[in-house]
């Protein structure tokens, strides 16, 4: 307000929607605040919004009604109370009632403490804050799409397979189908074996819901970068605090997991007479020299193409084993 502008104030309970003007004006007693929402005869919210418009309010507290195209340029700041509870494509046409003039506009959502969202709203309040540009709909329809899952893409039902495999996965498949169909050729996936051990799992004690578990697996097993997999555990700790050990080696894994297709690694297996073994590698003996002399438990096998990490009685040292898989990966590009 202070800004010199006017203010919408978003509670979507129609219920206790008086009790919460009431606590505003309290707080605010030299604030003006006009209420509506959509059980008010017609003609009420008509004035309530003209008399807003002609700035006799300076809040307006209302419910998502304000979605359905109220335009008011002088609207410079939007509050959203409990926008956990509040769809993504929802809360994005709420966001765009604000902003609509050459004034710099505010937008403000707020949610409970975050250890007791579920993920697939804290997923919903992040994708909010990644698109913030002109044009970012499309962006925010595809990540919904992919948060929700889908129904059939062939198909009258509105629930289908999407939602078990995964939106990145399905569309995958349906890819290759079709470029088979089409006589396309469809590179192989290469099936990476990766055996370590190590306890690697999310334990119900650190993610409660089963949904969000099965989600975080699927997110992991499908990373194309290491810093993918470092956006995961940065959106982890905010969401749930302090990450145990056991989901450590599985990021570390998926990472592994990553690098390995990329150094084009079949297996990456431990063997305890033997140490860690990279199985498969795709360069020669003069390639891998420059490892040799970097890492001295490290020995390259000619006759099965395998790099050998000598571990003895040590800890599994999954960062070792990427740095190593980064080091091939650099020079099977030079």
């Amino acid at each position: 307000i202070k800004r010199g502008g006017q203010v919408y104030y978003v509670f979507n309970r129609i219920r206790d929607i008086n009790e919460k003007k009431i606590k505003l004006q309290t707080m605010m007693p030299d604030i003006r605040i006009a209420l509506t929402h959509g059980r008010m005869d017609g003609k009420e919210i008509e004035k309530v919004m003209k008399d807003f418009l002609d700035k006799k309010y300076d809040v307006l507290l209302t419910t998502t009604i304000i979605e359905s195209g109220m335009d008011i340029s002088n609207v410079n700041t939007l509050i959203v109370e409990d926008s956990h509870r509040f769809g993504l494509a929802q809360l994005y046409q709420i966001r765009g009632r604000v902003g609509r003039s050459w004034q710099k506009a505010y937008a403000y959502f707020f949610y409970p403490d975050r250890r007791v969202l579920k993920l697939a709203a804290f997923q919903r309040l992040k994708t909010l804050t990644e698109h913030t540009d002109l044009g970012s709909g499309y962006k925010i329809a595809m990540r919904d799409l992919e948060i929700r899952g889908a129904g059939e893409l062939l198909g009258a039902r509105q629930h289908g397979h999407i939602n078990s495999v995964g939106f990145d996965l399905y569309c995958q498949i349906v890819k290759e189908e079709v470029d088979k169909l089409k006589g396309l050729t469809v590179e192989e996936d290469i099936n990476i074996q990766i055996e370590l051990p190590v306890s690697a799992y999310i334990p119900k004690n650190f993610i409660r819901s089963e949904n969000d578990r099965i989600k975080l697996y699927k997110s992991l097993g499908s990373i194309d970068s290491e810093a993918e997999a470092e956006n995961i555990v940065s959106g982890l700790e905010k969401r749930y605090g302090n990450i145990p050990e056991v989901v450590t080696n599985l990021v570390n894994i998926a990472k592994i997991k990553c690098l390995s297709k990329k150094a084009e690694i079949e297996r990456v297996i431990y063997l305890r007479s033997r140490g860690i073994v990279l199985r498969k590698v795709q360069l020669s003996r003069y390639k891998i020299e420059p490892l040799e002399d970097k890492y001295p438990m490290l020995s390259y096998v000619d006759k099965n193409r395998e790099v050998l990490i000598k571990t003895g009685d040590e800890k599994i040292d999954a960062e070792l084993i990427i740095k190593i898989l980064n080091d091939i990966i650099s020079l099977a590009l030079n």
